[in-house]
């Protein structure tokens, strides 16, 4: 009885610690990974990856990335441990375990953070106030927020899409927003000129228009010209379009061979820019107000309901089955968003038609009547192969 009376205590206890994280620090970095198995423990353990500086675009390794912090968002640290931390993020969370339980815990490089206390009280006012799953707020007082990459060449830096800035109190020119900027260098606070037409400063608050900037973003994302945003494994930033190329490299290990996947030609920068499936609508979704806080297929597919039968979808509406998810970019065309992996023949953001994706379903009338009576469904890779039958197949309503 004590037994189980001290391990019930324990899963409330772990629980309320996950859910209610008190921010001390920020990352002053454009882009930070965060990872479940600390580097130390790699290096001894001999992994194949043991270096912030070497996790591939995409691959199933040990100690590769779950997600990635942007410049400004704020984390409670808990330990270090030599040159990495242990934090909790706020803004979004996967589920783990029976009963579920919301992982917020990661391990990163202790030099991409400053902590709140080494700020004086003028320095901290100009940190974006934390979005939080706990009390599912978005703030947006007085605040700019990319909605792509942007490259400020007075710091030379370049930007997420989804980096949150304080305003100035003095805006002169009609073209850029003035906003704070903390330099952990200088230990000074500086002001970037960001492009107005990139920014975002009033979320609406309206459902359809929610809805159309959130679809608004992922076009954005997915229409580069000659050059696409990479698809990364637990990315979770947009900054430099590449060029669509790519190469494999082959690792054996214990006498199996897995595949890692990086960027040859690259003009990026460790860690790797880009977005993985779910990380896509979670970034888009939170940038346009929308209350998304969960970033995996099996989480959104625990979270959010169904379809129902005499539903129709509509532009916005999510896909997802096991391992993958995807957005309903146009549902009179019949169009979809997603972050596409390499061993489909892809590695990027991209726009394609529903044909493309599932084998002989060209509209969503063809994609409601194979899900409402339980069809399987047919995926295709980039060369219209056969890569999967999909018999779990959910689709969910935007939440808006």
């Amino acid at each position: 009885m004590y037994h189980r009376t001290f391990l019930f205590l324990a899963i409330i206890m772990t629980r309320f610690s996950l859910n209610a994280s008190i921010p001390n620090a920020f990352c002053h970095c454009p882009v930070v990974d965060l990872v479940g198995t600390p580097m130390y423990t790699a290096k001894s353990k001999k992994f194949k990856v043991h270096s912030y500086k070497k996790i591939p675009y995409s691959g199933k390794v040990e100690c590769t990335r779950l997600t990635q912090l942007l410049f400004n968002e704020q984390v409670e640290i808990t330990e270090q441990r030599g040159d990495e931390v242990k934090v909790n993020i706020t803004h979004w969370y996967h589920e783990i375990g029976t009963p579920a339980i919301k992982q917020v815990e990661y391990w990163a490089s202790a030099d991409c953070f400053t902590r709140f206390s080494d700020l004086k009280n003028y320095q901290r006012k100009i940190i974006p106030e934390p979005i939080s799953f706990t009390t599912e707020s978005i703030p947006h007082d007085s605040l700019v927020t990319l909605i792509d990459g942007a490259h400020i060449t007075k710091n030379s830096v370049h930007y997420s899409a989804g980096t949150r800035f304080v305003k100035t109190g003095t805006q002169e020119d009609k073209n850029y927003i003035t906003v704070y900027a903390y330099c952990p260098d200088l230990q000074k606070i500086t002001t970037l000129a960001l492009p107005k037409d990139i920014c975002i400063e009033k979320i609406p608050t309206a459902s359809s228009q929610q809805r159309n900037l959130f679809l608004h973003i992922l076009k954005i994302w997915s229409h580069k010209g000659d050059k696409a945003i990479p698809y990364v494994l637990g990315g979770a930033s947009v900054r430099l379009p590449l060029d669509e190329t790519f190469y494999t490299k082959k690792v054996k290990r214990n006498g199996s061979q897995s595949l890692l996947f990086y960027r040859k030609n690259l003009h990026d920068y460790p860690p790797a820019s880009g977005l993985d499936c779910a990380h896509t609508i979670a970034r888009a979704a939170q940038i346009a107000g929308i209350p998304f806080f969960v970033k995996n297929t099996t989480t959104i597919r625990a979270t959010f309901p169904a379809l129902k039968a005499g539903q129709a979808i509509e532009s916005g509406d999510i896909l997802v089955w096991k391992g993958h998810t995807v957005v309903i970019s146009n549902a009179q065309q019949g169009l979809i968003i997603e972050a596409r992996g390499y061993d489909h023949g892809y590695g990027k953001v991209q726009e394609i038609p529903l044909h493309e994706q599932f084998k002989n379903i060209q509209t969503v009338t063809q994609l409601e009547d194979a899900y409402f009576n339980k069809k399987k469904i047919i995926r295709l890779n980039k060369a219209g192969e056969q890569v999967q039958v999909i018999d779990d197949l959910v689709i969910i309503k935007l939440p808006v």
